[in-house]
């Protein structure tokens, strides 16, 4: 038995001397420029990739007909599970792009707001006339400009999905917002049982519908509100409206307000919509809504067309 041992000692002996050998191999000092010269060619591939990427994107950016951020597309899949590598990418992707596109009139102004900027400094920015804005101000809080990211069709009505500087997102239909995401309240989803009618049908009746939503946080589903709507007959709405809507400018516009009705237990503040007349039809210019009693936005075309001014 101890023979045995010994002998298989002596085999084992060999093959960890290749193995030490093997090891050793790849840092033998004349193998070092060998690695270096790899490890070199590593790092030019992954630079020329990461420029490849970036162009790429940059790319897209200019060409996208709304000049939105096209890594915002990642909201479409619903993946905000990556927000916060969405978040650095998006930083990286821009900061290579910023020499062109929307980028470069609007972006330093975003990023101005989020540390506290004053409501004119909105007024003074440059803005591309081939994009589209959204001024949204939370009641009490400094306002802040959203770019329109893209339009889904819809048969009642093409959704528009706006994006702030800080990743928050606004989804609109025919002004009324039917989803939110990264806000204190969200609304995951808002939809209609029938859909309201038409600007240009509501100012001649009254209209009744029920609007569906989903609730964050909380994990509130399907709350149902019996919504009345109704045209305001004279003077300007019971609401304090934004430095950015003058009242001489407010009263030219022609306003609806919504309210809730029936025994919901918890009632929202009534909406308000202020609609302009673009080509023989209403729009939405200014809307007053509320995701929650104490979240209440008021958001505004930017700029003001001329027509209204």
């Amino acid at each position: 038995m101890l023979l045995l041992l010994r002998s298989r000692k002596l085999r084992l002996l060999p093959a960890l001397a290749r193995l030490l050998l093997a090891l050793w191999v790849p840092f033998r000092p004349q193998r070092l420029q060998l690695w270096l010269v790899w490890l070199l060619w590593l790092l030019l591939s992954a630079t020329v990739a990461l420029v490849l990427v970036l162009k790429f994107f940059c790319d897209e950016l200019a060409k996208a007909p709304s000049g939105a951020f096209v890594l915002a597309r990642l909201e479409s899949f619903q993946i905000f599970s990556f927000r916060y590598f969405t978040a650095v990418l998006t930083a990286v992707v821009l900061g290579g792009c910023a020499s062109k596109s929307l980028l470069s009139e609007v972006t330093s102004s975003l990023i101005e707001q989020q540390f506290g900027s004053s409501d004119d400094a909105l007024s003074s920015v440059k803005l591309n006339p081939a994009y589209q804005y959204l001024r949204v101000q939370a009641v009490g809080q400094p306002a802040a400009l959203l770019v329109l990211g893209y339009v889904d069709a819809h048969p009642d009505g093409d959704i528009e999905v706006w994006y702030s500087a800080s990743h928050e997102v606004i989804k609109t239909q025919n002004g009324r917002i039917v989803a939110t995401a990264g806000l204190v309240t969200d609304w995951t989803l808002a939809r209609y049982l029938k859909a309201p009618p038409s600007w240009n049908d509501q100012l001649s009746h009254d209209a009744t519908f029920t609007r569906v939503r989903d609730e964050m946080p909380g994990y509130r589903f399907n709350l149902a509100d019996q919504l009345v709507q109704s045209r305001l007959t004279e003077g300007l709405p019971a609401i304090s409206l934004p430095s950015s809507l003058p009242a001489t400018v407010a009263a030219r516009f022609v306003w609806v307000r919504e309210a809730q009705v029936g025994a919901t237990p918890i009632l929202l503040p009534p909406a308000w919509y202020a609609l302009e007349r673009v080509d023989g039809r209403y729009h939405v210019a200014y809307s007053y809504q509320c995701l929650s009693q104490a979240l209440c936005l008021n958001l505004q075309r930017w700029p003001l067309p001329k027509a209204a001014l």
